[in-house]
């Protein structure tokens, strides 16, 4: 129970660290760029970039699969354990040939839809697109083949090779761009990225003899129960594709180009908040899936609900920080071009706050293998955002989009969480309990900033920004001590202990046996 704790909190701050890599290799990518490409070169590589973001999630499920049914495999017995990882790594290379084919004919197929009317840049494109579905293909298969790391619940080492990734495709990209590559510079990054990362991970599996033995047929019964899981997250998934997309097309044709502009930029803090947030519970999949598979019942319930309350806390720190230092920020780093209102603001932040419950359920879901209630919910979430969005349009304008988002996540919550706890022999009780003081203290703080805001003009964005984030840092501070379960901060704390040098660890524990 220890380890997992320990590893947790180990997962946790190497991906905390992989996500400050990848941004910072974003953030060079971008000012590189612009000093030896042209404006129709970039623009062109974020089509295919975009493009293959989005072949890449459409992995019918497995990625969530294979995460899951490889625990209870490993758990279970050696040949259940292979048997996982070749169904797993099969299938994995299968759709990696699948998207190099969809990127392929994309390629050719929109190349010439391009408004571009150079005929180097459509060449350029389906050259690009091609390429990038190579990478995906050898993405998909290292995925595959770094199962067991998950399955011995080292998420850290994966997190890792992110690590690895980020900092050899940043120096591949700058030789490459001095070398007069051009936009195929990405391309060549993307490539050494990939091939980088998952050399280090082959190198951890061999050096911690992770690799099952292969012997026999696999269970052909594991595979279809494997394809079924998957099938439901693909449903999941799918909804939540359709909900990503929704308020940019929303927003191109009710409102404008500019209005697309401003929530694109209004986004960029709440989604780099959302991706904080959420590895609090994505990496919590495997302990919590252990502690199912050994029939651990009354610590599974306990962790669950200590996730719920940490969820909680995060989600309401998060958005907290949203609706305080997002339009300074939004000002200051698009030099006043990007305007986003306080209420817009607001509701971002209250979305940002009530979809943290949507993650922790879904995870919760995963590790006891139930998500056909919760597959829903994704598409539920759209058909209510449509109809809030056609009610709020007219009276509150642009605000609704943000409006809709947020109304649309509760009300899918309502529909669904009952019906699953329900199922579940559960109370929604629980759900209550660990929220109710995050989000009261929550409210308090954020009400607190709108008024201060309000009623004090400050005179520079730069101060604002700082007195704005300086009050939700000194209230997310009380939030976090108040709010937070004992346990939780004592676990917390001995795994960050834990990553301090042995010896300095010896030492204090033979200062304190004295």
């Amino acid at each position: 129970m220890a380890t997992n704790r320990l590893r947790y909190v180990q997962a946790l701050v190497a991906n905390y660290v992989a996500l400050a890599s990848a941004t910072l290799y974003s953030l060079f990518a971008i000012r590189w760029s612009v000093d030896y490409l042209s404006k129709e070169q970039f623009g062109v590589w974020n089509l295919v970039v975009q493009i293959a973001l989005y072949l890449s999630l459409m992995d019918f499920g497995l990625s969530g699969t294979l995460s899951r049914f490889i625990i209870d495999y490993r758990h279970r017995d050696e040949q259940s354990f292979a048997d996982g990882f070749r169904i797993g790594v099969t299938l994995f290379a299968a759709m990696g040939v699948l998207m190099l084919l969809a990127s392929a004919a994309m390629g050719f197929l929109a190349s010439g839809l391009l408004a571009d009317a150079n005929p180097l840049r459509q060449v350029e494109f389906r050259n690009l697109l091609i390429g990038q579905g190579g990478v995906l293909l050898v993405s998909f298969v290292a995925r595959g083949i770094a199962s067991p790391l998950l399955a011995a619940n080292l998420q850290h080492m994966i997190a890792f090779g992110t690590v690895v990734s980020s900092l050899v495709s940043m120096a591949a990209l700058l030789i490459a761009l001095r070398a007069g590559v051009g936009v195929y510079s990405f391309l060549i990054a993307g490539g050494f990225g990939v091939l980088s990362s998952g050399l280090f991970l082959f190198v951890v599996l061999v050096r911690r003899n992770l690799f099952p033995k292969i012997r026999g047929h696999f269970d052909r019964t594991k595979l279809r129960e494997m394809t079924s899981f998957a099938k439901d997250g693909f449903i999941w998934l799918l909804g939540a594709q359709v909900l990503g997309l929704l308020p940019l097309l929303v927003l191109t044709r009710m409102f404008g180009l500019g209005d697309v502009a401003d929530f694109s930029g209004a986004m960029k803090m709440t989604m780099l908040a959302v991706a904080i947030g959420s590895k609090l519970t994505e990496l919590a999949i495997v302990p919590l899936s252990t502690l199912q598979f050994k029939g651990e019942h009354e610590a599974l319930e306990r962790r669950f609900s200590q996730l719920l309350n940490v969820t909680a806390t995060a989600s309401v720190i998060f958005g907290a920080f949203v609706v305080a230092g997002n339009p300074a920020f939004l000002a200051l780093w698009t030099k006043g071009v990007l305007h986003w209102d306080h209420l817009d603001n607001l509701f971002l932040g209250l979305w940002l706050a009530s979809s943290g419950i949507f993650r922790c359920i879904n995870t919760y879901a995963y590790t006891e293998k139930a998500v056909r209630i919760i597959r829903f919910a994704p598409m539920l979430e759209v058909l209510f955002f449509v109809l809030l969005l056609a009610l709020l349009h007219g009276p509150i304008g642009r605000t609704s989009v943000p409006a809709a988002m947020f109304g649309a996540n509760v009300l899918a919550a309502l529909c669904v969480f009952p019906h699953y706890f329900r199922r579940r022999g559960r109370s929604l009780r629980v759900l209550w309990e660990s929220w109710k003081v995050p989000l009261s203290l929550g409210t308090c703080l954020i009400a607190l900033i709108l008024v201060v805001r309000e009623s004090v003009r400050w005179s520079g964005e730069w101060i604002d920004l700082t007195v704005s984030l300086g009050l939700s840092a000194v209230g997310s501070l009380v939030i976090l001590v108040v709010a937070t379960d004992r346990e939780v901060r004592a676990q917390a704390l001995g795994g960050f202990l834990a990553w301090l040098p042995k010896r300095g660890v010896e030492a204090t524990a033979n200062q304190e046996r004295k």
